[in-house]
C-alpha cells in the first residue's frame, strides 16, 4: 500500500460507509461504470429535477431510452413537497460549524480547495417557518431508514445552519415502478443536529488515524456489512479477502465442508456466500476497468484486454416495415414484448386480458422463521 496516504473524505452519499468503516477513506479505489439499475436511477433523478423546472413534456423528450421514458411518464410529480428546490449542493465544516451553498460547474463536482469541509447535494430541499425540509430520492430498495441515514443527517445539519433553523424534517422518497412514492419521514431537533456535527468531526478524525495506520505499515480499522456493496475500495480490502477465504477452507473442500456443517453453520456460511457474491461481481468490474487501461497477462500466453464487440438491434421502424412489406402474422412471429419497458398502465391491461404468461419456479429467499 502506498505511503503518504491522506484520507479521502466522503461526500454525503458515502457517509454511512465512512461512519462504519474508517478504512474506506484510505484504501485505494477503483471507479467503474454502474449497471442498468444505476442508469435508471440517474435518468429518473434527472427527470424529476428537470421536469420541475422546464416542464414534464420537455423533460420526457430528453430521455432517449423508451423504457425509462415510460417509467418517467408515470411519476407523480404532484406528490413531491411544494416549493422545494431540486439539486441543492451544500458544504459544511464540522470543526467550525460553517455552512455554504455551492454553485457547481459540473454534475456534483465539488471544490478541492475547501479543506475541512464535507460536501453533499440534496435532491429536494425547502425552508419552512421554523425548520428545514430535506428529501433524498431513492429508485432502489431501502438500505437505511431516514432516521438513521447519515446522508440525511449531514444534509439536514448543513441546511439548518445555512437557513438558521433549529429543527429539520427529512425523508427518503422511494419511487416505485408505477410512479408512486413511499415516504419514510423523520425529524431532528436542535440537540440531535448538534450531536451529528460532533460525530462528523469524530469520523474525520478516524480517517486521519486510519491514514496514519497505513503510512506506518498497519492495516486500518475495517468493518464489513451492507455498506460494502458500492464501496470503491472493495477489491483492495483485506477484510473482504478474509470474508471470501472464511467461507470454506479451500476451493477443493467446498462440498465436504458444507455437508459437514451444522444447520446453524450453513446459515452463517450462506450469508457469507451472498456477501462474497456481491464482492466477486465488483471484482469483475474492477478487472474490466484495469484491463481497459492496460492489458493483463494471463497464463498460457493469453491477455485479458478490452476488445470491441457488436450486437445488432432493429428500431421500432422495423416493426412498421415488416407489417407493411409482409403481414401481421409475420410480425407477431418476430415479437416478444419486454414487460420491463412498459408502463404500469399497459402491464395492468395485459394482465387483465390474460396476455401475460407467469411461471413459478423455486428460489432461495430469506424469510422470517415464524416458529421462533
Amino acid at each position: 500500500m502506498p505511503s503518504n496516504v491522506v484520507p479521502t473524505l466522503p461526500t454525503a452519499s458515502g457517509l454511512d460507509r465512512a461512519m462504519r468503516c474508517a478504512g474506506s477513506m484510505v484504501l485505494p479505489r477503483v471507479n467503474s461504470e454502474g449497471g442498468r439499475a444505476a442508469q435508471r436511477g440517474t435518468v429518473l433523478h434527472k427527470f424529476v429535477e428537470t421536469a420541475r423546472t422546464i416542464g414534464r413534456p420537455a423533460a420526457l423528450a430528453a430521455i432517449d431510452d423508451d423504457g425509462l421514458r415510460n417509467q418517467a411518464a408515470a411519476i407523480d410529480l404532484d406528490a413531491l413537497p411544494v416549493g422545494a428546490e431540486s439539486e441543492v449542493a451544500l458544504a459544511y465544516c464540522p470543526e467550525t460549524g460553517e455552512a455554504k451553498r455551492l454553485e457547481l460547474s459540473g454534475a456534483r463536482e465539488y471544490p478541492t480547495d475547501m479543506p475541512g469541509f464535507l460536501f453533499g447535494t440534496a435532491d429536494l430541499i425547502g425552508v419552512a417557518e421554523d425548520y428545514v425540509v430535506v428529501c433524498d430520492i431513492k429508485t432502489g430498495m431501502a438500505v437505511v431508514s431516514a432516521k438513521e441515514s447519515w446522508q440525511l443527517r449531514f444534509l439536514a445539519t448543513a441546511a439548518a445552519v445555512l437557513a438558521e433553523k433549529k429543527r429539520a424534517r427529512v425523508a427518503m422518497l422511494y419511487l416505485g415502478d408505477n410512479g408512486s412514492w413511499r415516504a419514510d419521514w423523520a425529524e431532528f431537533d436542535t440537540k440531535e443536529l448538534g450531536q451529528f456535527a460532533n460525530e462528523l468531526r469524530l469520523m474525520m478524525g478516524r480517517g486521519e488515524a486510519a491514514a496514519n495506520d497505513v503510512n506506518d505499515g498497519r492495516v486500518p480499522p475495517l468493518a464489513t456489512g451492507p455498506h460494502c456493496r458500492y464501496c470503491k475500495s472493495v477489491t483492495f480490502c483485506p477484510a473482504q479477502a478474509g470474508l471470501v477465504r472464511s467461507l470454506v477452507p479451500t476451493l477443493g473442500d467446498i462440498n465436504s465442508a458444507i455437508v459437514n456443517m451444522t444447520p446453524e453453520e450453513r446459515g452463517v456460511a450462506y450469508l457469507k456466500y451472498k456477501q462474497a457474491e456481491d464482492i466477486m461481481k465488483q471484482i469483475g468490474s474492477a478487472f474490466t476497468v484495469m484491463a481497459e487501461a492496460d492489458p493483463i497477462p494471463l497464463p498460457g500466453g493469453m491477455l485479458l484486454k478490452r476488445t470491441m464487440s457488436s450486437r445488432s438491434t432493429a428500431s421500432k421502424d422495423a416493426a412498421a416495415f415488416i407489417l407493411e412489406r409482409f403481414n401481421a402474422q409475420t410480425l407477431l412471429g418476430c415479437v416478444t414484448v419486454d414487460l420491463k419497458g412498459l408502463s404500469a398502465q399497459i402491464r395492468a391491461a395485459l394482465v387483465e386480458n390474460n396476455l401475460v404468461e407467469s411461471k413459478t419456479f423455486p428460489v432461495l429467499r430469506q424469510v422470517r422463521d415464524k416458529a421462533r
